[in-house]
């Protein structure tokens, strides 16, 4: 029967019967780790070990008597690598079944490690300078025992705490961090009895309730003062408080004065304000970028008797029974007369048109790239436009800004060519443009100024142009 081995640190158990003449070495090598196990230190250099490191102990074997390293009781990490991306070393305890009680510590560490055994979500982290004592239970998970003491008694019979004598016949006195008064003839705070069967009274200086489930009483006071305004009585009182906070209704009968800033409500979607009185005052904007209401939150029906200064205005629908525009009485039973600064209109019905002022730049200069012979047209700027060069190589004219798909736009241009040669390309007119008999005009010759006249309705895809004029002079 072959030999078995222990499951936590590896002994080898011989089967009886076996093993003959093997005894003593495997002897001693069980004995060499029972001495690692119980009292054995091993230093472990991270350096070159990446971001893992693992801790193992397993069988012994009769032909290689070196001791894993993680029979050892006491380990002493250093060094170590950067485990980016992760934010420290894995030190994975193997097999994932052992139980094993560990002392660590951390001497020269470069970075944080976390011991962790098989999957389990229980893990503790070591940081340099550290020392623990870590439990592995043989169920994936790493506890810290180093942080579970609890003592149920202590007699600490010298020392200090906070700098203050302990163990001595009587009771210290001195500044602690935490004090526990279990009560009892002769405990006091502030020359109080505390701790008796039944309440004490008294004058405290603090008192504070810690201990969860923990209640105490105030008693309503009948007399005093609070800010000086006598407190208790049967009614309300009045007076000038510094502070007043109240987390249900509050009543008020008189004049509210609020001298300050002032805040009601933190969450327009559930926090209402209802006013049921008459505003006698100007309604004044802090800043003057404060709105009236909102895109989501809209005010219904606005009443205005007086005049409304309105940088712009834009509404669904308008019903202006009176009035005037530009000096122009409007309203009436017949459309009103008048010179308008500006009119927009879906459908004109007009019996005449003054159209003495309706007129736009003329004789326009484009900009032109000699380089690239393109002249740009904008037709924001006007819709006639002399264009002259002297390229013999023919032009582009490119027009941009056209209104429009559904408008009509009428575009003249004056091709003015001032070069001393026949032009020898063919100018390029903007979209798709159709001449008559579909032949586009030939080039103009040295000196001449030919006259294009073209119009598009369908926002400048497809021009209908024709040659008004040739060898003007």
């Amino acid at each position: 029967m072959p030999s078995s081995y222990s499951d936590n640190i590896g002994l080898e158990l011989i089967a009886t019967g076996e093993k003959s003449g093997e005894w003593g070495s495997i002897t001693n090598g069980n004995l060499e780790i029972l001495d690692a196990a119980i009292h054995g230190s091993l230093a472990v250099d991270l350096t070159g070990q990446g971001s893992s490191y693992d801790l193992e102990t397993n069988e012994w074997l009769e032909s290689d008597v070196n001791i894993y390293n993680g029979t050892y009781k006491l380990i002493v990490f250093s060094g170590g690598d950067d485990p980016a991306p992760a934010a420290n070393i894995s030190i994975n305890i193997l097999p994932a079944t052992s139980k094993k009680i560990y002392f660590v510590k951390a001497d020269g560490l470069s970075y944080q490690i976390k011991f962790t055994q098989g999957t389990g979500a229980t893990t503790v982290t070591l940081n340099d300078g550290e020392t623990k004592i870590i439990y592995c239970d043989g169920s994936n998970d790493v506890s810290d025992f180093s942080q579970s003491f609890v003592l149920s008694s202590a007699n600490i019979t010298g020392g200090s705490i906070n700098n203050t004598t302990i163990g001595s016949t009587t009771p210290s006195t001195g500044a602690f961090t935490t004090v526990d008064v279990g009560g009892g003839a002769g405990s006091e705070i502030d020359n109080t009895d505390v701790g008796l069967n039944t309440p004490k009274g008294g004058a405290f200086t603090t008192f504070t309730v810690s201990a969860s489930g923990s209640t105490f009483t105030v008693n309503p006071a009948t007399a005093g003062t609070l800010d000086n305004v006598a407190i208790g009585a049967t009614a309300a009182a009045a007076g000038t408080f510094t502070s007043v906070n109240a987390t249900s209704n509050v009543d008020i009968t008189g004049t509210l004065t609020v001298d300050g800033n002032m805040t009601m409500g933190d969450d327009v979607a559930v926090d209402t304000m209802a006013v049921n009185a008459a505003i006698t005052t100007n309604l004044i904007p802090s800043a003057g970028t404060e709105n009236l209401g909102s895109s989501d939150n809209q005010w219904n029906d606005l009443y205005i008797d007086g005049t409304a200064n309105i940088d712009s205005l834009v509404a669904d629908t308008a019903d202006i029974d009176g009035g005037t525009i530009d000096n122009a009485v409007i309203g009436g039973a017949v459309a009103a007369a008048g010179t308008f600064t500006t009119v927009t209109a879906t459908t004109l019905n007009a019996t005449s048109i003054n159209a003495s002022n309706f007129y736009e730049s003329a004789d326009i200069a484009p900009s032109y790239d000699p380089s690239t012979g393109i002249f740009s047209l904008d037709a924001d700027d006007g819709s006639l436009f002399v264009c002259q060069h002297t390229r013999a190589q023919g032009v582009t004219f490119n027009v941009a800004n056209v209104p429009a798909s559904g408008n009509v736009f009428t575009l003249t241009i004056i091709h003015d060519y001032q070069g001393t040669g026949a032009m020898s390309g063919t100018s390029t007119f903007p979209g798709t443009t159709y001449w008559p008999n579909g032949t586009q005009p030939s080039e103009p010759g040295p000196g001449e100024v030919d006259i294009y006249t073209l119009f598009t309705y369908d926002g400048g895809t497809t021009w209908w142009a024709g040659l008004s004029g040739a060898n003007m002079s």
